[in-house]
């Protein structure tokens, strides 16, 4: 397994499986070093604030060092309304195909949140000088100090 994303466009959209959310579950699976064919994989969780509403999930076919989305219809899970926020519910997926697989199986988390998280904001004064590490290339860089161009 590569990575997962949250459908939750019934919902609110959030890209988060937030508390009484019910969400499809997108998953992206991988072939490293042979192609795969016919491939299924099934979640599966003993966390008490979750329900497995659909735990199959079919893929295409994938050849090496290719990657591809589970196929609709998705994995479809949903949070107890009463799940703290912020709570990770941890799954387990096992997948099966053609071909022996070095690989069938994977846990992964996922965060049970009503909060929208963002990039962090970073703010300074720059009254002083932080001492930042700055990655700069060609003229246009800038640093720390006086301005040797533009406005004084």
């Amino acid at each position: 397994m590569d990575n997962y994303l949250i459908s939750d466009l019934e919902g609110d959209a959030d890209g988060n499986l937030d508390p009484g959310e019910e969400v499809s579950l997108i998953v992206t699976a991988i072939a490293p070093g042979l192609d795969v064919t016919g491939i299924s994989a099934t979640i599966s969780t003993s966390d008490p604030y979750i329900t497995i509403i659909d735990d199959t999930a079919e893929f295409p076919d994938i050849p090496s060092g290719g990657s591809a989305e589970s196929l609709e219809p998705h994995f479809r899970i949903s949070a107890d309304e009463n799940t703290p926020e912020g709570h990770i519910a941890e799954f387990t997926i096992t997948f099966s195909a053609n071909e022996q697989l070095c690989v069938y199986q994977d846990t992964f988390e996922i965060r049970v949140t009503s909060y929208v998280y963002t990039c962090p904001v970073l703010e300074e004064t720059l009254d002083e000088d932080p001492n930042w590490d700055i990655q700069n290339s060609g003229s246009g860089g800038w640093e720390f100090g006086h301005p040797t161009v533009g406005p004084n």
